[in-house]
C-alpha cells in the first residue's frame, strides 16, 4: 500500500527532517537568536500537526502510524509550550535528549520546557 501512503511518507520525512533541524538549533550552546528560535518551533509545530493529522488518518490501520501520530502531537506540543516559555522570558528552556532519535522518533526530540 505504499501508494496509497505517499503523502503520508512524505509528511513524515519532512517531519522528521525539521524535527532534526530543530533539535540542532535549540540545543547549540554557541549563542541565541529570538526571532530564528520561534521560526523554527514554529515550524516544527506546523510540520507536526500535519503529520499527526496525516498518521492519525491511517491509526486505525498501521501501527506504525498511530505511534507517529501520537509522537508528532507530544512535538507539536513541545514546540508551542516552548514558544509560550520563550514569549515569557525572552529565552526557551530546552532539554537536550541523551543520543541521536532514530528517524521514526524524530518527533520526540526531548524538547521540554524546564520547570
Amino acid at each position: 500500500m505504499v501508494g496509497d501512503l505517499a503523502k503520508c511518507i512524505r509528511t513524515d520525512m519532512d517531519c522528521a527532517d525539521i524535527c532534526t533541524a530543530t533539535a540542532a538549533v535549540l540545543s547549540r550552546h554557541t549563542g541565541y537568536d529570538a526571532n530564528i528560535t520561534a521560526a523554527i518551533l514554529k515550524a516544527c509545530s506546523m510540520v507536526c500537526k500535519a503529520c499527526g493529522d496525516e498518521c492519525g488518518r491511517h491509526a486505525d490501520m498501521h501501527e506504525h502510524c498511530r505511534l507517529c501520530a501520537e509522537a508528532c502531537r507530544s512535538c507539536e506540543q513541545a514546540c508551542n509550550e516552548l514558544l509560550d516559555a520563550s514569549a515569557e522570558t525572552g529565552r526557551p528552556r530546552v532539554s537536550a535528549p541523551a543520543g541521536p532519535a532514530p528517524a521514526g522518533a524524530a518527533a520526540r526530540s526531548g524538547l521540554s520546557r524546564a520547570p
